[in-house]
C-alpha cells in the first residue's frame, strides 16, 4: 500500500511481461501533483518501487526484471523547475526506470521525458502502450476522454 505521503489520486495499476530480451514489471500511478518539486519527483521513486516489486507475480531477478516506475502527477499547473526536471532522464538505479510524466488537468495537457535516445529503444513501443493507458485513465478521471495535447 502506498505511504501516506504519497497522495494516490487513483488505484496503481501494474502490468508484467516479457520485451525486448528482458521480463517488464510496469507501475503506473495517478498521483497528487499539487506543490511538487524535482526533490520530491526523485524521493517518491523509491516507494513506488518498492509498491511495484510487490505486486510482481514472477520469479525473475532484479537485472532480467527491469522495472519501469510511471507517476503521473495531475495539477492544474506545474511550475518551470518540475517542467524542467520531467522532460529529461531521471537517474536512479540499475534496472529501475523512472518516467514520470505531468499532466495539466486545466488544459488536459501532459509533459514527459523528451530527451529519449538509444538508451531504452527497445522498449518504447510498449513504454507508450503504458504511458497511454495511464494518461487515458487520468484524463477520465478529471472529466476527458483523452489526453488531447503533449508537451507545454
Amino acid at each position: 500500500m502506498l505511504s501516506n505521503v504519497i497522495a494516490a489520486i487513483d488505484e496503481p495499476q501494474f502490468a508484467e511481461r516479457w520485451f525486448g530480451g528482458t521480463y517488464i514489471v510496469s507501475g503506473t500511478f495517478i498521483l497528487e501533483g499539487r506543490d511538487i518539486t524535482p526533490a520530491r519527483i526523485s524521493e517518491d521513486i523509491d516507494p513506488l518501487y518498492r509498491e511495484t516489486a510487490r505486486s510482481k507475480r514472477a520469479r525473475w531477478p532484479r537485472g532480467l526484471t527491469g522495472f519501469f516506475i510511471i507517476p503521473i502527477y495531475c495539477a492544474p499547473s506545474f511550475g518551470e523547475e518540475v517542467l524542467a526536471c520531467v522532460r529529461t532522464r531521471l537517474p536512479f538505479r540499475w534496472a529501475i526506470w523512472p518516467e514520470p510524466m505531468l499532466y495539466d488537468t486545466s488544459r488536459n495537457a501532459v509533459t514527459s521525458r523528451e530527451d529519449f535516445g538509444l538508451h531504452g529503444a527497445a522498449f518504447r513501443p510498449y513504454l507508450n502502450h503504458l504511458f497511454e493507458t495511464g494518461l487515458t485513465r487520468a484524463a477520465t478521471l478529471f472529466g476527458h476522454k483523452s489526453v488531447v495535447s503533449i508537451g507545454q
